[in-house]
């Protein structure tokens, strides 16, 4: 176990990738520039064909099939890009750009809920792009595919107005940010990827590019949480919550079943996750599960390094939870309690395993 573990480390530094140039890019800036009137109006109209039905299909019934966009406006400020990291193998058979996006730009939605109205007045999304450049060809295009993703799932964060009548909607708030999220992360978070075919002429199969194998699988047991915040009032009893966790690496996603009333629940809840991306992070969220109304989020580990969950056989590592914001659903510094894991990496083989 401790040679598996030495190896999932060396990985984890990627010593097989050299940094061969950095820059800001200027000249993609003004390409967007150019470009985002054209790409602000296929966005709008993809909100209103795909976003809407996808938002009304994740509310309650009662909702179900009455929220709509009646107004989509995505502002004329176009994203931003860079840093600019270009990386090889040291056998130079792969290439990888890489560079920062963000789009940090006032906007007009407004959203109606059974006569109800709310607006969107700005919207940022930042993350970082991957384009890879494989598999190596001794002629041109010298690369036999293309491949497009987030390593992790971009920041995307709404801002409200009309406070007021944001409260009389609490639970479309929290389903049209988680669905943005989920649209841009089945489309192209790893492990899902936007792939190009650039020599139709060559063996490479775009399924293949589109789904790689992953390097290792990460098994990942949430054996318990302590001294959770107290959510739910109770006036014959303690403040408790009803708690259940949630962790995602890239696109994959496993829950763990709810605790009823208790600060302390043991989970042992166990699953498995691919990685194909040695910088890929794992994020914890607690909720507290309500049957009458939308699941609140109790408690965060956010953006945890694969080593850090990393333990030696048969032991345990302890993460300190935060208290979300609500309004961004980014971490604050208030201490949450504590969670208790075990990580260990399952490599891949070809080889059947023998009877």
């Amino acid at each position: 176990w401790s040679d598996a573990l030495d190896h999932m480390r060396t990985w984890l530094g990627r010593d097989r990738w050299e940094l061969r140039s950095k820059e800001e890019p200027l000249w993609l800036d003004e390409m967007f520039r150019d470009l985002w009137p054209r790409i602000a109006k296929w966005l709008e109209r993809k909100v209103r064909l795909v976003v809407e039905p996808a938002i009304n299909s994740r509310l309650p019934d009662v909702l179900k099939g009455k929220v709509s966009f009646e107004e989509v406006s995505l502002g004329s400020t176009p994203p931003k890009f860079g840093p600019l990291s270009v990386l090889s193998t040291q056998d130079k058979r792969e290439v990888e750009i890489r560079l920062r996006l963000r789009l940090d730009t006032d906007v007009r939605v407004i959203l109606s809920a059974l006569g109800v109205q709310v607006g969107v007045s700005k919207l940022l999304i930042d993350g970082q792009i991957s384009v890879v450049f494989r598999p190596y060809l001794e002629r041109p295009p010298f690369f036999g595919g293309l491949e497009l993703f987030f390593i992790n799932p971009p920041t995307i964060e709404l801002s409200w107005y009309g406070a007021g009548r944001v409260a009389d909607l609490p639970t479309v708030r929290p389903i049209v940010r988680t669905t943005l999220g989920d649209l841009v992360a089945n489309r192209m978070v790893l492990p899902r990827r936007i792939a190009v075919d650039m020599n139709e002429e060559d063996d490479v199969d775009i399924a293949d590019l589109r789904c790689g194998d992953p390097h290792f699988v990460l098994r990942l047991t949430v054996l318990r949480a302590t001294n959770l915040p107290a959510s739910d009032m109770n006036m014959f009893g303690k403040a408790s919550s009803d708690p259940y966790v949630v962790v995602s690496l890239g696109a994959s996603r496993h829950t763990s079943d709810v605790k009823a009333q208790t600060l302390d629940p043991v989970w042992s809840f166990t699953a498995d996750y691919p990685v194909h991306d040695p910088s890929q992070l794992v994020n914890f969220r607690v909720y507290d599960h309500d049957n009458y109304s939308s699941d609140d989020l109790i408690a965060t580990a956010l953006n945890i390094k694969l080593a850090d969950v990393l333990a030696a056989k048969d032991s345990e590592v302890e993460l300190p939870l935060v208290s979300p914001r609500e309004e961004t659903g980014s971490a604050s510094a208030s201490r949450a309690g504590a969670l208790v894991v075990s990580g260990r990496f399952l490599d891949l083989s070809d080889t059947a395993p023998a009877d």
